[in-house]
């Protein structure tokens, strides 16, 4: 309901992705941004009309329902979690990564 306005059932927590940004001045223009965890999880969709989104990103400018068969022809960001996502959705286990961007 947070960023798309979709109400789904969690199914499997796939993995934790940390961004630490170290750039002095990216980290004072945009603070919010500086430091973020992404949380990837699979989901059952409830409802397939959305509500209103009940916090949206400031930064976010849309979203969208991918089915897991069409995730390899999508760019998806951070890239380190996009470049591997199909392989994330079969593994049994949760991960943990991070990365710092410059």
């Amino acid at each position: 309901m947070e960023e798309t306005g979709y109400e789904v059932k969690p199914i499997k927590l796939v993995g934790v992705c940390e961004k630490i940004c170290l750039d002095t001045e990216f980290r004072e223009l945009y603070s919010d941004y500086a430091h973020k965890m992404y949380h990837i999880l699979t989901c059952e969709l409830l409802n397939d009309k959305p509500n209103t989104p009940t916090e949206k990103d400031s930064m976010q400018r849309n979203s969208e329902l991918i089915a897991v068969e069409s995730l390899a022809n999508v760019r998806l960001l951070p890239k380190v979690i996009g470049e591997q996502i199909v392989d994330l959705l079969k593994w049994c286990c949760p991960i943990f990564t991070w990365f710092r961007a410059h």
